[in-house]
């Protein structure tokens, strides 16, 4: 597998797989408020209804979302919009590469 980091803005970035993260509480982290602009309330509509939580270890890929060039985006939860501890982040790269691997995504 290979993977790198972009910078820019997500809902122009042409990649395999996306990863934005939605915080406990139903809140949109603002890469994912970015694409969900773009992608007219899809996100949102799928978290309000509670499709995901933003409980760390929850994940669900979203494969040709309307109005983004990434191939998928994954929706991660990420925790607290505060912050997580580090073995929380650790968690969270942890089910990342799960995610990616059970998906098939290779880059």
């Amino acid at each position: 597998m290979d993977f790198s980091i972009k910078r820019g803005t997500p809902s122009q970035l042409k990649t395999a797989c996306l990863i934005v993260g939605v915080h406990t509480g139903k809140n949109l982290s603002p890469a994912a408020a970015d694409l969900d602009k773009r992608a007219h309330g899809a996100i949102s509509k799928l978290v309000a209804r509670g499709d995901i939580s933003g409980k760390i270890g929850s994940s669900l890929l979203l494969p040709d979302l309307a109005g983004v060039t990434a191939e998928r985006v994954l929706l991660v939860g990420v925790g607290k919009s505060s912050g997580i501890s580090a073995g929380d982040y650790l968690k969270l790269v942890r089910q990342c590469g799960d995610a990616l691997k059970k998906h098939g995504i290779k880059n």
